[in-house]
């Protein structure tokens, strides 16, 4: 397993380094129980087992100059996808604009908020300012994990065992570049479906 993150990690180093940020949604997975999901595709469908499982993610370090973080809007219904399209302004999102960005607790969020009108705002700086874990460093370049165990909605938080959420949905983006405009590569809209 360590090498297949290592072996992602290298590939995504390798390609932003010499400009190519459209192969680097190889750096987006989703994880569960040692079976690890490559989103190689805008558009994916997940099958995963009703516990815990982990996004894992290639960001450069967070810093008041670059706004390094990855966005994850979640909602109970596909319409979040008709509401987002490559080449949008992140910022016209309306789950994206800014001050949408859900508050998290210390070392960021421990449950997805099924909301469409927000997103969880993912980053680590360093160990004190971090909304995800650092699982490996490579100069500049992070590899980190959200592990998320539970559904909130509303104000109610159910683990996914209890939950009776059987699908939901995930808009994913890393924008890269930095532009605030998702180019190729920069979404993913996931499907996640519980068995």
């Amino acid at each position: 397993m360590r090498i297949l993150i290592y072996g992602l990690f290298i590939l995504l180093n390798v390609s932003i380094a010499y400009g190519h940020a459209n192969d680097s949604k190889e750096g987006v997975t989703i994880s569960q129980q040692g079976v690890t999901h490559a989103l190689l595709d805008e558009n994916v469908d997940i099958t995963l087992e009703k516990k815990k499982f982990e996004i894992r993610f290639m960001l450069r370090p967070y810093n008041e100059k670059e706004n390094n973080v990855l966005r994850v809007a979640a909602s109970a219904t596909n319409e979040i996808f008709e509401k987002i399209h490559r080449g949008d302004k992140i910022n016209d999102v309306e789950f994206f604009a800014p001050g949408t960005g859900m508050a998290a607790d210390d070392g960021g969020y421990t449950s997805i908020f099924i909301d469409d009108k927000a997103h969880h705002y993912l980053y680590y700086s360093n160990e004190e300012d971090r909304r995800a874990k650092l699982i490996f460093r490579q100069n500049d370049l992070l590899l980190l994990e959200w592990q998320v165990s539970s559904f909130t909605m509303g104000r109610k938080e159910s683990p996914f065992e209890k939950s009776g959420l059987q699908r939901f949905y995930l808009v994913i983006v890393n924008d890269i570049n930095n532009n605030n405009t998702i180019d190729p590569g920069e979404l993913n809209k996931v499907v996640i479906t519980f068995k």
